[in-house]
């Protein structure tokens, strides 16, 4: 099949059904980000044994089998073994691949639709407690970086989300945060990019404490002073003295050798935004409430992701069941 040819069928092979077919259809709707991850999965599965492979033969067994081996091999690139994300990521574009064929009666039916993924032998997602939170915001206090590190934590923004600000994102008197835009992953200097946030509900306007406002506020004030003038509304927010960005691949370094000389349990950067939401359900704010906040397309891949954080009262459900039986 080429991308001239008929219609695709039953017979028509995994890797030009994907190449060929699906990706260029659906891919211009995606945020350029997920785009690059929905390219970086095609080209991935058109690397496997399943790529010769007619859509309306394949099967559950072998599509687990493929899973099975590829959780247990290295990619050659980086000689590590996938991520759970990875796994994830390759599984939801085959299975979206393949229920769109069903849908559309290419094949009788989507055998992802009954796969079962290896199971995650990962240690679960880190998150810091508010003591450790408060030791590492005191220890990098005299960073230029210390700023982003706070609003980060009190935000869950994502590294994109915070590097896509401006100053006209910020709205210091209510005290209110505007995500319009993020900065791509490929961003380098001389060549920084933006785009849409992941998806719709990513933008979004969330509310700041006080002490995170006063921290952008004086933060402001440097920014002001280092430059000479007033700053330009488009001006980013996070940024050196000379007014270049911060970069995500380099903000991502610098936090991992700042939590390193901590002395902290170790964080990924993206664990700043698992803390914050897991403290926000912890405490018991409603799950919509914490979606919202996070830009997440659903509520209940809210209550996926962070179900094992909210807090369970089990004498209070005790006795709300026995009142099944009350007369």
């Amino acid at each position: 099949m080429t991308a001239d040819s008929d219609s695709p069928t039953a017979r028509t092979p995994l890797g030009d059904y994907l190449r060929h077919e699906w990706l260029p259809r659906k891919g211009p709707a995606y945020a350029s980000g997920s785009r690059r991850h929905r390219t970086w999965a095609v080209a991935t599965l058109c690397e496997s044994r399943l790529v010769d492979r007619p859509i309306g033969e394949l099967t559950t067994l072998e599509i687990e089998r493929y899973f099975a081996e590829r959780a247990g091999t290295p990619f050659p690139q980086r000689g590590q073994l996938p991520a759970r994300g990875s796994l994830k990521a390759l599984f939801s574009t085959l299975n979206a691949c393949l229920g769109e064929a069903a849908r559309y009666g290419i094949i009788a039916e989507n055998p992802c639709a009954r796969v079962r993924l290896p199971p995650d032998r990962s240690e679960a997602q880190s998150i810091w407690t508010a003591e450790q939170v408060q030791q590492f915001l005191k220890f990098t206090a005299r960073s230029r970086h210390h700023t982003l590190w706070r609003v980060l934590f009190a935000t869950g923004m994502r590294r994109g989300e915070a590097l896509g600000l401006t100053w006209r994102s910020l709205d210091l008197e209510r005290g209110r945060i505007h995500i319009t835009r993020a900065m791509l992953a490929d961003s380098r200097r001389g060549h920084v990019m933006y785009g849409p946030p992941k998806n719709r509900t990513s933008m979004r306007t969330i509310g700041i404490d006080p002490g995170t406002r006063d921290a952008l506020r004086a933060w402001k004030e440097q920014r002001v002073e280092e430059s000479g003038g007033e700053l330009a509304d488009d001006a980013p927010v996070f940024a050196y003295a000379d007014g270049s960005e911060f970069l995500p691949a380099t903000v991502s370094d610098t936090f991992r050798r700042h939590v390193r000389l901590s002395g902290l349990p170790p964080l990924p950067l993206h664990g700043t935004r698992h803390t914050h939401l897991s403290h926000l359900l912890a405490a018991g704010e409603p799950v919509p409430n914490v979606a919202a906040r996070a830009g997440h397309s659903t509520a209940s891949l809210t209550l996926r992701t962070y179900a094992h954080v909210i807090p369970g009262d089990d004498e209070r459900t005790i006795a709300r069941a026995a009142r099944l039986f009350d007369v």
